[in-house]
C-alpha cells in the first residue's frame, strides 16, 4: 500500500509540470494528462480497456502541445516526448553538465533536441551544437525544435554515428 507521502509527492510532480504549458490550451492539456496518469494501479490494471483507454486519451492529449523546459520552446509529439523533456527526467546530467559560450558540442542520438537546443542557447552565436539523429520522424521533430528556438548555431543532421 502506497504511503500518504508517497501519494502527495506523485501528484505534486504531475501537477507541477502543467506550468510547462505555452500557452492557456496547453496548459489545459497538461492538466488532463496529470489527472488520467494520477488513476490509480487498481484503476488502471495493465492491459485492461480501462488501461488502453487511458493511454489513448493520454496520447491525443500530448499530440502537439507546446512546453516551456527553462527558456527552451519544444513541439511535443506524444507521452513519451513529455516525459523525455520532463525537467526531472536525467536531472542528473544537470549536476555536471555545464556548457560555456563558445563551446563546441555533439550530441549524439539527438531526438527531439532536449539537450543540443539547451546547449545551442548556452553556447551562444560563438558556439556550435551538431545534433545528430538518425530517425527520420524524430529528425522531422528536431528541425522543427530548432526552428521553434530560432538557432542558427546548431546543426541537425540525419545520420546514425
Amino acid at each position: 500500500m502506497p504511503s500518504l507521502r508517497g501519494f502527495l509527492n506523485g501528484n505534486a510532480r504531475r501537477f507541477g509540470r502543467i506550468r510547462l504549458g505555452r500557452g492557456f490550451s496547453d496548459c489545459c492539456r497538461l492538466f488532463g494528462i496529470a489527472v488520467l496518469q494520477g488513476v490509480p494501479a487498481a484503476v488502471r490494471r495493465r492491459g485492461s480497456v480501462v488501461d488502453g483507454k487511458l493511454d489513448c486519451l493520454t496520447e491525443s492529449l500530448c499530440k502537439y502541445i507546446m512546453i516551456w523546459v527553462g527558456n527552451v520552446c519544444y513541439a511535443v509529439r506524444d507521452f513519451e516526448d513529455l516525459q523525455i523533456l520532463n525537467p526531472d527526467f536525467e536531472s542528473f546530467v544537470l549536476a555536471w553538465f555545464r556548457p560555456r559560450k563558445r563551446d563546441v558540442f555533439v550530441d549524439i542520438g539527438s531526438h527531439v533536441g532536449k539537450y543540443a537546443i539547451a546547449t545551442a542557447k548556452a553556447v551562444g552565436e560563438e558556439g556550435l551544437v551538431v545534433a545528430i539523429e538518425p530517425h527520420p520522424e524524430t529528425f522531422k521533430a528536431l528541425q522543427v525544435n530548432v526552428k521553434l528556438n530560432h538557432l542558427q548555431n546548431l546543426v541537425a543532421l540525419n545520420l546514425a554515428a
